[in-house]
């Protein structure tokens, strides 16, 4: 997620709230003061949301 808000230069909870909000799924590897332990895994499509 570091390496996202980096890249994107965004604030870490500009990040945080898009990928929550965009359906991402946020998983902690490690401390959980460590921003650096947070790994982004890509959700599913799914159709049934769309209409």
């Amino acid at each position: 997620m570091t390496k996202l808000q980096q890249g994107l230069k965004m604030s870490m909870v500009e990040v945080w709230l898009g990928l929550l909000l965009g359906g991402f799924t946020l998983e902690q590897r490690g401390d959980f003061y460590n921003s650096r332990n947070i790994w982004v895994k890509s959700s599913p499509i799914t159709t049934s949301n769309l209409v």
